[in-house]
């Protein structure tokens, strides 16, 4: 405290403005840090996470209608054959919505959590389909 006390009022000053614009530099470049982490969470979210949302959204939402379409096709009043035929047009519309949102997705970046969830997945996926082409297959099969 003596080291001060023996500045004269020049010294001080000078020593308290330096001391304030170091202070002003270290809160600037802390927020300048923070606004940059942000940005690059909203990009990851902005252009990854919510078009990996939306197209895991539009996947399921088609998968939907395919059922929905076996579940057409095998009502008894669905017994003319462009009544079938629209069922099966309705079937494969969606199947090309599930193979865009599919594309979608498959090209953006997952987080590990993710790859290990979609991985787990794919196995499921591939037996739906499997249960989708027997489903049309004996639907077909009933049409002879």
């Amino acid at each position: 405290m003596n080291f001060i006390n023996n500045m004269n009022l020049k010294k001080r000053l000078i020593t308290v403005f330096m001391v304030i614009v170091l202070l002003g530099i270290t809160i600037g470049g802390i927020g300048y840090w923070g606004i940059t982490g942000i940005e690059k969470t909203q990009d990851e979210i902005a252009l990854v996470r919510l078009p990996s949302i939306q197209a895991l959204l539009t996947m399921s939402e088609a998968r939907f209608e395919v059922t929905t379409g076996e579940r057409g096709l095998m009502i008894r009043q669905m017994n003319t054959q462009e009544l079938r035929d629209a069922q099966y047009n309705y079937i494969d519309n969606s199947f090309e919505t599930i193979q865009k949102a599919w594309d979608t997705y498959e090209a953006l970046p997952k987080t590990d959590e993710e790859s290990v969830l979609w991985n787990e997945f794919l196995p499921l996926w591939e037996k739906w389909l499997s249960d989708h082409k027997e489903v049309i297959t004996l639907s077909k099969e009933k049409e002879n």
